[in-house]
């Protein structure tokens, strides 16, 4: 179901749950400024332009009654919300209508921790008098505004998320537009997923959300990625990154009980991303991004359409095999240096494996000055895609 944030509030209470770690996309981190800029820019992109709704995917979570309140609780989605929280309060603040929206508005709340409670209480009420200074510090000398609130990263990220909102709402020069964002055609939308029907027990919920850490490479690179795509291929990769072939290299580790799965998982898809990346830049020619670091890479070759295709294809084709023909490699490849057998290509490289994307994931690592998944078995992996 599609929602806008306004929508979603005038229905719910939005409570972020106790098991949640704390609001992230304010910290003041390298790579978590560089998300914050570009959401930042995609949220005022879509007021300004006031085209297509700009979509943030899914927010998932549950629904409970309470003291005759219906309450959502996210169990994904907490950073967007929040985001979105802070973007409306700051708009109807500059706008002079917070006075309008101050009831709803407080509908939104933290039970991280009492203080950032106490603080989004607070918000919801508060008014600046002027904007011509950084918002953070008008909120700071506000009576209410204790000083030990500082120490919580909670209300720190947002203060430092309102100087950004209101840094880029400035840049964009961004008219009035309260009506148009609260109305029922936002130009800001999600995708609302209610999980009350999936019989899921709680403690897997607080298993899902017991992160609280920095975004991994892998997590980075997905946000990075996913910018580069147009709309309909950054809606594929978004579904199909976290589902099919996130699962298909999860079968390749699954039964390896000496290592954390999930971060061998992360590093394999890496590993594999970068060896058709490279492949791309090998079968165009391409020397000239050899002095690119990975990211810019990404960004010129796969603003190409054709090189999208090839690196989508590649990983269904993959999850296709894993399905129907799981042993597809043994059934080509022989690593018996023993024995010939009819039909099979006997491998003799360094630790040879017959799953060479099993090894790919493992191994590739082009920044080596031997990769350990070598020339002749990048060779024969693109072969078998072919």
């Amino acid at each position: 179901m599609m929602r806008s944030f306004w929508s979603l509030l005038n229905e719910f209470h939005v409570v972020i749950p106790i098991v949640q770690r704390d609001y992230a996309q304010g910290r003041n981190t390298a790579r978590v400024k560089v998300i914050r800029e570009n959401l930042l820019n995609s949220l005022c992109g879509a007021l300004k332009a006031a085209q297509e709704p700009l979509v943030l995917d899914f927010v998932y979570g549950y629904t409970r009654d309470k003291d005759d309140k219906q309450i959502f609780f996210p169990h994904d989605g907490q950073q967007r919300l929040t985001t979105l929280y802070l973007l409306h309060w700051y708009l109807t603040a500059r706008e002079g209508r917070l006075a309008e929206v101050t009831e709803t508005l407080a509908k939104f709340t933290y039970e991280v921790r009492h203080s950032s409670r106490i603080f989004c209480k607070q918000l919801a009420q508060y008014c600046p008098n002027q904007f011509n200074r950084p918002v953070k510090e008008s909120i700071i000398n506000q009576p209410w505004f204790f000083t030990a609130w500082i120490n919580d990263p909670t209300i720190q990220a947002m203060l430092t998320m309102l100087n950004a909102i209101q840094q880029k709402v400035a840049a964009f020069d961004l008219p009035p537009v309260w009506d148009q964002l609260s109305s029922d055609h936002s130009p800001i939308m999600f995708h609302l997923l209610s999980m009350n029907n999936l019989g899921l027990p709680d403690d897997l919920y607080i298993k899902m959300n017991a992160r609280g850490k920095e975004l991994t490479d892998f997590e980075y690179f997905k946000v990075r990625f996913s910018e580069i795509l147009d709309q309909d291929q950054a809606m594929i990769f978004n579904q199909k990154i976290d589902q099919i072939w996130s699962d298909m290299f999860w079968d390749l580790y699954k039964d390896s009980p000496a290592v954390d799965i999930a971060q061998a998982v992360d590093a394999g898809i890496m590993r594999f991303f970068s060896y058709i990346t490279d492949l791309i830049i090998v079968r165009r020619h391409m020397e000239s991004l050899n002095g690119e670091d990975e990211l810019a890479r990404y960004r010129i070759l796969y603003s190409d359409h054709e090189h999208v295709t090839f690196l989508f294809e590649t990983l269904d084709l993959f999850c296709s095999m894993k399905q129907t023909n799981p042993d597809f490699f043994q059934s080509i490849f022989s690593t018996d240096r023993d024995a010939w057998l009819e039909g099979k290509v006997r491998l003799f490289f360094i630790d040879a494996t017959e799953d060479l994307l099993k090894k790919c994931a493992d191994k590739y690592d082009p920044k080596l000055r031997n990769n350990p998944f070598s020339i002749g078995e990048q060779l024969l992996l693109y072969a078998c895609i072919l």
